[in-house]
C-alpha cells in the first residue's frame, strides 16, 4: 500500500532462512548516504571549480542517479499505482532532490543535496525491514503454538526428519507428551489426546486405532502409531495458520488509506505554494529546497505504519485468543461496544443437563444408582450422559434395553438371580401407568418406575460453562451492563441474580428487544450460538457467536468464538478500547509532528536533510508506541477492569 504499508504474506509453517540482500542493500545505502553526504557538504561550504567540480559533481551525479534507478524501482512501482500512496510523496521528494541537484551542478546557483536522494532511499528501506520484522515477530505462529514441530519421526527410527520429508502413507510414531507432526489415521495404540489447537477444547479425549488425528494435537499418554495422510507440508494446520496470517483490509488500514487520500494532495499543494511564495520574495535557490523539504517532512507514519501495525497487533492477539472477526470493522465495533447481551443456552449454559438430584422411596433397592448407569451407558437416550458417572457400573445380566418414544426408555435385566424391569420416563408416562404417583409436567425431571411401581425422580439443572460467572462478574466490573435473552422460561438462580432477564423470546422478539436498546442508545454486543439467535445478531451493534459448531450464527455475526471459554469476550473488551486509545494516541502525535514539521519546511528553518532525519526519527518513535500497544495490552483479567475503567 505505501512505504508504511505493514501487510505482507503469509509466512509459511516451516521456517525459511531469509535473505540477507534487504539488510545488506539497507546497509550500502546507509554508508553511501554518509559520504554523499560528507561529499555534498564540503562541495557546499568550499565549492570547486574547473575541472575538480565538473568531477565531483559528475560523480556524485551518477552515484546518486544509479542508486536512484537500482533502489528505486520499489517506490516507483507503487507510486504508479492508481492509489494514493505514501510513495509518491518520496518519489516527488527524490526526483526533486536529484531535480534541484543536477540545476545546481549546471548553473552553478544554490547547493546540491545529492546524499538526499541517497538517504531517502535508505529510509524507505530501512522502513520496509522494521515493517517486516514487525509482522514477522507478531504472525508467526509457529512461536506461539506451543510444540509446534518442525520434525517427525518414522516408525522403528530413533532420528528425526524434516516435516518437509513427511509424504503421505509414511507410518510416524508420536510418543507421550509429543505433538503431532502430520494429519493421519491412528494405526495402532491408544491415549488420551489434547485437541486444544483445533477444537479449543481443553479435556483430552481417547483415542484408539482407526481414529483420524490432525497436526497440532498433543498425545498426553501412550505411544500412537499414524499413518500420514497428507505431507507434512500440506496440513490442515497449515491452512488453518495460512487463515491467520492472512491479511484482509481492517479498519485501520482504511482509515490509514481515507486519510492519505486528504493528506497526499495537501502536503503537495503546500510545497507547490511554498515554491510559489518564495520565488514571489525573490529567493529563487530557496524556493525549490523549502518545497522539497515539505514533501520530506511529510511523510505520516503515524497512519501509514504504526496505525496499521497496532490494529494487525490486536487482531492477531484476538485470533490467538480464539477470536475470528469475520467484518473488517469488527475491532472498531468492539471498542464502542457499551452493553452487552448474552443467549443461555449453549452460551452461558452447557446445553446438556446435569443431574441435581435423584429422590427415591425408602423401600428402592440401594443398587438402583449402579443399575441406572449402567443402563444409560448402553442407551442412546438424548439424556443418558449424565448419568455415565453416577455410580460404579452394574454387571446386569440379559440386559435388553427398549426406548419409548417421547417417554424414555425401559430396560430389563437380570440382578443377583431377580429379573426387573426399569423405566426411566417423563411425566406422561408416568401419568399413564401410574396416575396416582404422576405430578403435575416437568420438563426438567424423569421418574423411576421399578416393575411397574414409581420408586423414584431425577432432578436435572442446567450448568453454567466453565468460566462463564467470572467473565460476567468481570465485564459488570468493567462498567458494561449486561441481560439476558432467552427463549427458554427457565434460568438458573446464578444468573437470575446477576442481570436482567428477559425469557421465552422467539427469535423475533429478541431482535426487536436489540432494536429497542439500540434506538435508545445503546450499542449491543451480542452473543449467542444457535439459529434463534441470528436475528437479533444481525440487528446488534456487534456480535460474536460462540464455539465451532455454531454455523448458522457464524454466517451472520461479526466474529466467532472458535471455543466455549467466555473469559475471553472481557480479554477482548479491553484489547479493543485499549487499541483505540492507543490509535487516538498515534494520530495526535503524528498530526502535531507534520504541523510542526511542515510549518518549519515552509518558512525555510528544516533543511531537506534534516528533514528526512526527522522523519526518520518520527517513525521509529511511532514504531515504538505501536509495539508498546501490544506488549500492555495483554487482557490479564486481574486488570481488566481497572484498565477499561481508565480507558
Amino acid at each position: 500500500m505505501s512505504c508504511c504499508n505493514c501487510s505482507a504474506p503469509a509466512q509459511p509453517v516451516s521456517p525459511k532462512p531469509e535473505s540477507a540482500l534487504p539488510w545488506l542493500r539497507a546497509g550500502f545505502l546507509i554508508v553511501s548516504g554518509g559520504l554523499a553526504m560528507y561529499l555534498s557538504l564540503a562541495i557546499n561550504l568550499s565549492p570547486a571549480t574547473g575541472t575538480t567540480r565538473t568531477v565531483i559533481h559528475g560523480v556524485l551525479a551518477l552515484a546518486s542517479g544509479l542508486t536512484l534507478i537500482l533502489a528505486g524501482a520499489p517506490i516507483l512501482r507503487r507510486a504508479l499505482a492508481p492509489r494514493i500512496t505514501l510513495e509518491q510523496l518520496f518519489l516527488i521528494g527524490l526526483c526533486g532532490s536529484y531535480t534541484a541537484s543536477v540545476y545546481s551542478s549546471i548553473t552553478g546557483i544554490g547547493h546540491i543535496y545529492y546524499e538526499v536522494v541517497i538517504i531517502l532511499l535508505a529510509i524507505y528501506h530501512i522502513g520496509q525491514l522494521i515493517t517486516r520484522a514487525q509482522i514477522q515477530r507478531l504472525e508467526s505462529l509457529e512461536n506461539q503454538i506451543p510444540g509446534l514441530r518442525s520434525t517427525a519421526r518414522i516408525s522403528g527410527q530413533d532420528a528425526e526428519i524434516p516435516l518437509t520429508s513427511v509424504q503421505a502413507g509414511d507410518l510416524l510414531e508420536i510418543r507421550s507428551g509429543e505433538v503431532i507432526p502430520a494429519d493421519g489415521n491412528v494405526e495402532s495404540g491408544s491415549a488420551f489426546v489434547e485437541r486444544l489447537v483445533h477444537t479449543g477444547e481443553f479435556f483430552p479425549t481417547p483415542v484408539e486405532a482407526g481414529e483420524q488425528l490432525l497436526a497440532g494435537c498433543r498425545v498426553l499418554d501412550g505411544t500412537l502409531l499414524l499413518r500420514a495422510t497428507a505431507p507434512g507440508t500440506d496440513r490442515e494446520l497449515d491452512r488453518l495458520l495460512a487463515v491467520c496470517e492472512s491479511s484482509p483490509s481492517r479498519p485501520s488500514e482504511s482509515l490509514a488509506t481515507a486519510v492519505l487520500r486528504f493528506f497526499v494532495p495537501a502536503v503537495i499543494v503546500i510545497s507547490i505554494l511554498t515554491v510559489i511564495v518564495w520565488l514571489a520574495i525573490g529567493e529563487t535557490s530557496q524556493a525549490l529546497f523549502n518545497g522539497l523539504a515539505v514533501t520530506i517532512v511529510a511523510c505520516p507514519c503515524g497512519i501509514g505504519l504504526a496505525v496499521p501495525l497496532a490494529i494487525r497487533r490486536s487482531t492477531a492477539r484476538l485470533r490467538l485468543l480464539g477470536l475470528v472477526p469475520h467484518t473488517p470493522d469488527f475491532l472498531e465495533r468492539l471498542a464502542t461496544a457499551d452493553t452487552v447481551a448474552f443467549d443461555k443456552t449453549g452460551t452461558l449454559t452447557s446445553p446438556t443437563l446435569s443431574i441435581k438430584s435423584i429422590e427415591t422411596t425408602p423401600d428402592t433397592p440401594s443398587e438402583i444408582q449402579s443399575w441406572l448407569s449402567t443402563i444409560q451407558r448402553h442407551s442412546t437416550h438424548p439424556v443418558a450422559r449424565p448419568f455415565w458417572n453416577l455410580a460404579e457400573p452394574a454387571d446386569l445380566e440379559n440386559l435388553i434395553i427398549t426406548p419409548i418414544p417421547a417417554r424414555g426408555v425401559s430396560a430389563t435385566f437380570t440382578a443377583a438371580g431377580v429379573r426387573h424391569e426399569l423405566t426411566i420416563c417423563n411425566s406422561l408416562h408416568l401419568r399413564k401407568n401410574s396416575p396416582s404417583s404422576a405430578p403435575a409436567h416437568d420438563d426438567r425431571s424423569l421418574h423411576l418406575l421399578l416393575d411397574g411401581q414409581a420408586v423414584g425422580q431425577v432432578v436435572f439443572q442446567e450448568k453454567s460453562r466453565d468460566r462463564a460467572i467470572l467473565a460476567l462478574e468481570e465485564i459488570a466490573a468493567a462498567g458494561y451492563p449486561t441481560e439476558l435473552l432467552t427463549g427458554d422460561s427457565g434460568v438458573p438462580e446464578t444468573l437470575r441474580n446477576m442481570m436482567p432477564c428477559a425469557t421465552g423470546l422467539t427469535a423475533s422478539e429478541k431482535a426487536t428487544l436489540v432494536r429497542e436498546r439500540q434506538s435508545s442508545g445503546h450499542a449491543m454486543l451480542l452473543i449467542g450460538d444457535g439459529l434463534n439467535d441470528t436475528e437479533a445478531m444481525s440487528a446488534a451493534h456487534v456480535s460474536i457467536a460462540l464455539g465451532p459448531e455454531a454455523k448458522a450464527a457464524s454466517a451472520v455475526a461479526s466474529a466467532t468464538l472458535s471455543h466455549y471459554d467466555l473469559s475471553v469476550i472481557p480479554q477482548a473488551l479491553y484489547l479493543a478500547r485499549s487499541t483505540r486509545k492507543k490509535l487516538t494516541q498515534l494520530l495526535a502525535f503524528t498530526l502535531v509532528y507534520n504541523f510542526t514539521g511542515i510549518s518549519l519546511a515552509c518558512i525555510g528553518l528544516l533543511h531537506p536533510v534534516y528533514a528526512a532525519l526527522l522523519m526518520l526519527a518520527s517513525s521509529a518513535t511511532v514504531l515504538f508506541m505501536a509495539g508498546r500497544n501490544s506488549e500492555d495490552s495483554k487482557g490479564d483479567s486481574n486488570e481488566f477492569a481497572f484498565q477499561h475503567q481508565d480507558s
